[in-house]
């Protein structure tokens, strides 16, 4: 899940995507949710130097990462 910045509204998935962290953090140990600059972050350390984030109308996003 990619977290939207601090005050940016509120949509209409926030209360299933709060149900689905829930779950998440019961089901397996050290669960996070991060912002974008975190996966950036992330994923430039483990050497995808681009990547895309696809925000779709669902409680989940999907991030494409790619090698250069």
């Amino acid at each position: 899940m990619v977290l939207s910045p601090a005050g940016t509204g509120v949509d209409v998935f926030d209360e299933a995507r709060i149900g689905m962290d829930m779950i998440m953090l019961t089901y397996f140990d050290g669960g996070k949710e991060r912002t974008e600059v975190e996966w950036k972050r992330i994923l430039e350390e483990a050497g995808f130097r681009r990547y895309n984030v696809i925000k779709i109308p669902t409680t989940v996003s999907i991030i494409e990462a790619y090698i250069e």
